[in-house]
């Protein structure tokens, strides 16, 4: 390794642009003459010194931070930097004997308008590539649930672009608090932030950063600059610490109320411009539009299958349900049939709310009595009915009986009343049915 470094030396002396050699422990080795006149070092004494001890310490604890990350790639790192007033891309190659880090080597390329401008552009086409694929994601409806539309938007933020790491955070309005719920990230070695929760309350130290003034507010938080942003006061050190620079925090809205948060990390200082800011807006805005679209469809699909009063799944999905058990033919059912005495009556005598709360009490008690693995339908108004199914046997067999409820003439509906009749009833009738169809495989 030292026989490397010198040849990297020898053909240092010769280039006219800055590059610094560093060890294992980030102590400065070898800087050409255009890096000490890009830091202010002399040509004589850096040798072994470290950052903190050659450079004030603004410039100090950057650099470190970032050196400090690209060690732990197996990759070139590249930034882009703002050094002596002067803008350079900065490149870092890690220098491994094996499995142990050897060094450093740091090469910044000064940039003109020109190219400036061109890497303006790449990262302005990059965001576009990311707006378009999740626009596909949206269209084709790849994502079937929330959860899964929000993590191919950090997905493909992370892969299209030059951000670092991509976070979506649920708020939760009622414990005051944002959690991190789905992340991806660029490099292995940056750290995981799920399940992460973050105070709104604006008098608490975290709730002055870019996330929660994000909610608070209900507008895009941009922090160009983290070291120096005094919100940014409480993550200071761990954004040192993995190179994070920049960050943005764009709320997600649905209905007018800020339910998400889109946070993005990049390395580089200055990175989020206005027209980057412009095409996440428009990214939240598509995601929003998605998760209430796939909303409105998983409510019009509860409405086709389930009945709107009482929460039973109605006779289309009972028909279903059946027609899949009996063309089975690997399960015994019996199906029970549960009428109430007089609903009419008692419905005009005490309204139509007394009997909506009456089916309402029965379908509770059936479903209670059910258990998990057996279903309750509803097969039209005034009609409660129970399905029981006995599972583990080849035969199939389905048994109908009427049972009543609930009779009572001289009083209003009690859930007590109804509920014991339910009981008592739902028992007996089920163990003649279960009976009859362990007897016979007429369908």
């Amino acid at each position: 390794m030292n026989r490397l470094l010198r040849a990297l030396v020898r053909g240092a002396e010769r280039l006219p642009f800055p590059i610094l050699i560093k060890d294992g422990s980030l102590r400065w080795r070898y800087a050409n003459e255009a890096a000490c006149e890009l830091f202010g070092v002399s040509l004589a004494g850096y040798r072994h010194q470290t950052d903190a001890e050659l450079l004030d310490s603004g410039l100090a604890k950057q650099i470190h931070g970032d050196d400090h990350a690209a060690l732990s790639l197996r990759e070139t790192a590249e930034t882009r930097e703002v050094l002596g007033g002067r803008s350079f891309r900065l490149f870092r190659y890690p220098l491994r004997d094996g499995d142990e880090v050897a060094g450093l080597v740091s090469i910044a390329l000064e940039l003109t308008e020109l190219e400036e401008a061109r890497l303006a552009f790449e990262r302005q086409r990059d965001f576009y590539m990311a707006l378009s694929e999740v626009n596909q994601v949206v269209i084709r409806d790849e994502s079937r649930t929330p959860a899964d539309l929000y993590d191919s938007v950090c997905r493909v933020i992370v892969q299209h672009t030059a951000a670092i790491m991509a976070v979506i955070a649920k708020v939760d309005h009622e414990q005051q608090q944002a959690i991190f719920v789905h992340q991806r990230e660029k490099f292995a070695h940056l750290p995981t932030l799920r399940g992460l929760q973050l105070p709104l309350d604006a008098t608490h130290p975290q709730g002055q950063g870019a996330t929660a003034r994000a909610v608070r507010e209900g507008r895009i938080i941009v922090v160009n600059d983290i070291q120096n942003a005094p919100g940014m006061a409480p993550w200071h050190a761990l954004h040192s610490e993995y190179g994070v620079r920049s960050s943005i925090a764009v709320p997600i809205t649905l209905k007018g109320n800020h339910e998400f948060v889109l946070i993005v990390y990049a390395a580089e200082q200055d990175f989020f411009t206005p027209d980057l800011v412009h095409l996440l807006r428009d990214m939240a805005d598509d995601v929003g539009f998605s998760v209430l679209h796939q909303r409105q469809a998983a409510r019009l699909k509860h409405l086709a299958l389930y009945d709107s009063l009482t929460g039973l799944p109605n006779r289309l999905q009972f028909f279903e349900r059946t027609a899949a058990l009996v063309n089975g033919g690997k399960s015994i059912c019996a199906l029970l049939i549960l009428d109430i005495d007089d609903f009419k009556f008692y419905n005009d005598l005490f309204g139509n709310e007394a009997g909506d709360s009456l089916l309402i009490m029965v379908g509770d008690g059936l479903q209670a009595l059910c258990g998990d693995s057996d279903g309750t339908c509803r097969l039209r108004w005034g009609f409660p009915v129970a399905t029981r199914f006995i599972r583990g046997t080849a035969a199939t067999s389905i048994r109908w009986c009427v049972v009543p409820v609930w009779h009572c003439r001289r009083s209003r509906p009690r859930a007590a009343t109804i509920c014991e009749a339910i009981t008592r009833r739902w028992r007996r009738a089920w163990t003649d049915a279960a009976r009859c169809a362990r007897r016979s495989n007429v369908p």
